[in-house]
């Protein structure tokens, strides 16, 4: 498999889904503008090997989660982090839940760089794998 290298700018701010939406999506409703709550991204020079990393927001703030460290970046700091990502949780701006989903979405991430790290250790375990 073959690590996409191509660069995306992504405002973290307003990202309109509009032009990829049906129809109907967009009839079901009130806006296609989302905000980015969260964005992993993978470090290294192939799909198969390297490190993940996540971005994730906290109300304003934006927090850089590397395995056990959690350091705050301020969104100036996030933006340009962006364009490195592979996969951006989304979160539909005016949505009632909105800030519940922010918290799920951060949450998901923790529980995903955990299950990350089992998988990783697990497998350099059984394959003893040489470092990238």
């Amino acid at each position: 498999m073959t690590k996409v290298r191509d660069r995306v700018q992504v405002d973290v701010d307003s990202v309109d889904v509009g032009s990829a939406a049906t129809a109907d999506a967009l009839a079901a409703v009130s806006t296609s503008e989302y905000e980015v709550q969260a964005i992993v991204e993978h470090h290294g020079r192939s799909s198969t090997c390297g490190h993940y990393t996540a971005l994730g927001r906290d109300g304003s703030a934006w927090r850089d989660l590397n395995d056990h460290r959690v350091k705050m970046l301020s969104p100036r700091d996030a933006r340009p982090a962006a364009s490195e990502g592979f996969l951006f949780v989304l979160v539909r701006k005016g949505a009632t839940s909105a800030e519940a989903a922010a918290r799920e979405a951060f949450r998901a991430l923790y529980v995903l760089r955990d299950e990350a790290e089992a998988a990783g250790a697990s497998r350099r375990k059984r394959a003893r794998l040489q470092p990238c």
